[in-house]
């Protein structure tokens, strides 16, 4: 967090993606500290302008966080909260809305 709050989003994105694969190992792709990692890396996507990009990650992350949990979750309720501001940001009102 600090490092993206530091505008080092290169740095930020390795440590996030180096933390995703430690967690991946260890408890395998299909838990909430690995959606929690995905959306991490969606946050300082979206902040670098890579919406594209960050959309896939929460997209990612949000499956994770339903199959899991289900649709009635709050993780899962900010989860799509990102996927609208990305949305949002990309002037595809309609889908933001969808």
């Amino acid at each position: 967090i600090v490092l993206r709050e530091q505008g080092k989003y290169s740095e930020a994105l390795a440590k996030h993606e180096e933390s995703l694969g430690i967690k991946e190992r260890l408890v395998g792709r299909e838990h909430m500290d690995v959606a929690a990692s995905l959306s991490s890396i969606g946050i300082v996507l979206r902040e670098q302008g890579k919406y594209s990009e960050a959309l896939a990650k929460y997209e990612e992350s949000l499956g994770i966080m339903e199959r899991l949990v289900g649709r009635e979750d709050m993780d899962v309720a900010t989860s799509l909260s990102n996927i609208g501001i990305v949305l949002r940001e990309q002037e595809k009102y309609s889908e933001a809305l969808a």
